[in-house]
């Protein structure tokens, strides 16, 4: 009796029978509730542009993505000019990289990528058309921002009478 005893307790002590050790975590695909992982890399691009590009405090959160954010990119995808503007993250980082204009802005935001301007065109799509990247973004010249405009007398650039 003692020796079945002893061979019980041995067996349960020596295969781990007294705790239930829980299998190592394995990463575990993508849930449908999950971002999606262009959204992250969106995310990830935007908050290594650094402060002298998105101005402090507007960074993007990443675990979670912030409600804006997770919003903006899905009605993104219904919009196929949106959709096919997100599709190359890296060029939309690259765009922003060069798009002056908006560096620094408090406005300047990842959920305002997503968004319109006030003629209905998308912020992403004219971000990657150049808009920004000098002047004012409307197609005028601004001499505060623009070397080449001449709005004051006498400024360096060509003038109208040099066209």
């Amino acid at each position: 009796m003692k020796l079945r005893l002893f061979i019980i307790l041995f067996l349960c002590l020596g295969l781990g029978c007294a705790s239930v050790k829980p299998k190592p975590k394995e990463k575990e695909p993508a849930k449908a509730g999950d971002p999606p992982k262009e959204l992250l890399e969106l995310i990830d691009g935007w908050n290594s542009l650094g402060d002298s590009i998105v101005k402090p405090g507007n960074g993007a959160g990443r675990d979670p993505p912030a409600k804006a954010a997770l919003a903006g990119w899905k009605r993104a995808q219904k919009e196929p000019e949106q959709r096919e503007a997100f599709a190359d993250i890296p060029k939309v980082i690259q765009a922003i990289r060069q798009a002056k204009f908006c560096h620094g802005q408090g406005w300047f935001t990842l959920p305002w990528l997503f968004g319109k301007n006030r003629n209905g065109e998308f912020n992403v799509v004219k971000l990657l058309a150049g808009a920004h990247e000098r002047g004012s973004g409307n197609g005028k010249r601004n001499s505060a921002t623009d070397p080449g405009s001449s709005y004051i007398s006498g400024a360096s650039g060509p003038g109208i009478s040099d066209i």
